[in-house]
């Protein structure tokens, strides 16, 4: 059976870096970007960074309210 350009398969897999402790490294540095990739692009589906901006600006304005019905603010 013949499967055609198997030699160029050969040659992809035989660049490939044999150390395992490089092979490893690779793996985490691709999980990691795919990970901080896939995050964004969760959080812009769901609004999550929408719906923080909108939680702060909330809280602001409920301190406001608090300040102005005499209470005090315990700052950190």
């Amino acid at each position: 059976m013949y499967i055609p350009n198997c030699e160029n398969m050969y040659i992809v897999i035989y660049r490939l870096p044999k150390d395992s402790v490089t092979v490893f490294i690779l793996v985490i540095v691709v999980a990691i970007v795919l990970f901080l990739f896939l995050r964004e692009v969760t959080c812009w589906y769901f609004k999550i960074n929408k719906r923080e901006e909108l939680m702060e600006y909330q809280n602001e304005l409920l301190e406001g309210i608090y300040k102005k019905l005499g209470g005090v603010l315990e700052e950190d």
